[in-house]
């Protein structure tokens, strides 16, 4: 009986480690597709602009938020199916693995140190520069082209402008409501 159960617990297992390693293969997709997200909107936003001073269009600075703010988005979905997934492996994989181990063996994934999943450091370290990454070009660019238009609510463009700023509020709310402020992954709660 006790080879049998044996046997089965193996099984068990070696099915866990295989969904565990496909998670954590996702997981790593997921942060290389935002890494590429948040460099490519440096350089569209940098070529935007060195095209705004090579051409003195100053209208084309309106499309940087816009760009930005997309980007900003889809950085945004990332970040929350990668904190989807390491909590699909904190509360479901490695609780499982460990109690058919009979000892903590994915320690990694369910301990940290300082007991909380978002500490200062990782805010102040991780989350707050790519946000950074996606403002301040926007920003930027909101602040040239109203230098260089003058009276912003008067021009033609000014619905554009308010748009960009709309989207800009939208984004910085989305991201700080979903990646930044976002409870303990431990407690499983948003």
């Amino acid at each position: 009986m006790e080879a049998n159960e044996k046997d089965v617990n193996s099984g068990g297992i070696s099915v866990l480690l295989s969904e565990y390693n496909a998670v954590i293969k996702e997981k790593h997709l997921r942060m290389d597709h935002r890494l590429k997200l948040v460099t490519f909107n440096i350089v569209c936003s940098g070529t935007l602009m060195a095209l705004v001073l090579e051409l003195k269009t100053y209208i084309i600075l309106l499309l940087v938020p816009l760009i930005s703010s997309l980007f900003g988005l889809l950085a945004v979905y990332q970040t929350r199916g990668i904190s989807d997934l390491a909590r699909h492996i904190r509360l479901e994989i490695a609780p499982r693995i460990n109690s058919i181990c009979g000892k903590p063996i994915l320690i990694w994934d369910t301990v940290r140190p300082s007991g909380k999943r978002f500490g200062w450091v990782s805010l102040l370290t991780f989350r707050v520069p790519i946000l950074a990454s996606f403002l301040i070009p926007s920003v930027a660019s909101l602040l040239l082209f109203g230098v260089y238009e003058g009276a912003l609510l008067s021009l033609p463009e000014a619905p554009l402008f308010i748009l960009d700023l709309l989207m800009l509020i939208y984004f910085t709310v989305v991201y700080i409501r979903l990646a930044c402020l976002r409870q303990s992954v431990d407690t499983g709660s948003d």
